[in-house]
């Protein structure tokens, strides 16, 4: 087990989605994320806006990135559950096969 965890060591982040082949897990979440923990200036401009002359900052969270936020995690829970069945040696059988289709419909 220490032997597999060890092979991460000295890679980043990407490179390590890169490893995993989830890359697009990366690009899609991670960046995604990262904006609320280290934002730049395209996303301050979000929580910025002007009221009667006066800009305004938003402190709390709001629901402009539900939507966002739920269609991403419903995508990382899809190459989670493949990862899975792959790991165990699920097949396509018919139920996994329904599952696919269900999250491919909500996100």
């Amino acid at each position: 087990m220490r032997a597999a965890a060890d092979q991460w060591k000295g890679r980043g982040i990407r490179q390590r989605a890169e490893a995993a082949h989830v890359e697009h897990l990366y690009d899609l979440m991670y960046r995604f994320g990262s904006g609320f923990e280290h934002p730049d200036a395209w996303m301050m401009s979000d929580l910025i806006s002007r009221r009667d002359k006066e800009l305004a900052m938003q402190t709390q969270p709001g629901e402009r990135y539900v939507d966002n936020v739920l269609a991403g995690s419903i995508f990382c829970l899809k190459v989670m559950l493949g990862c899975l069945a792959k790991y165990f040696g699920f097949g396509r059988d018919e139920d996994l096969v329904k599952l696919q289709q269900l999250i491919e419909s909500l996100a």
